[in-house]
């Protein structure tokens, strides 16, 4: 409700010209279609006391899912030294624990906790995050 709560107060007086009239109307009726999906009985309710019947006529379902748009090419990956977070980064999405360990490695921030270190362990969670275990 965001979405009404910023639209200026001179919209909704009835001193608005005409074209600020229109605008307050045309908010409304984008957010009762917003809002059909969760309430359809009382959205084409309040559609109805619009002065155009269109809205009656359509065919306001759920929104189709497009799966392509689910995908992420970048992920962040949190790097871990020890249990502890000591750095961020970005990735590309499905990169193994062999091509993302030396990325982890040369983080600025990483380096100072293993440079003179000996790599005990690497855990690896695909997308998430890489663990270095030293000792």
């Amino acid at each position: 409700m965001e979405l009404i709560n910023a639209i200026p107060e001179n919209f909704k007086s009835p001193d608005a010209s005409e074209d600020e009239q229109f605008v307050f109307q045309e908010l409304i009726r984008y957010v009762l279609l917003m809002l059909h999906p969760f309430i359809p009985h009382v959205t084409l309710e309040l559609l109805s006391k619009f002065e155009d019947k269109e809205y009656e006529k359509l065919d306001l379902s759920w929104p189709e899912l497009k799966k392509s748009l689910l995908t992420l090419d970048e992920a962040e990956v949190v790097i871990q030294v020890n249990g502890k977070v000591r750095g961020k980064m970005i990735c590309k999405t499905g990169l193994k624990q062999q091509d993302i360990e030396p990325l982890a490695l040369k983080h600025e921030n990483v380096a100072k906790f293993v440079d003179s270190k000996n790599l005990v362990k690497v855990i690896y969670i695909e997308n998430k995050l890489i663990n270095l275990v030293v000792k």
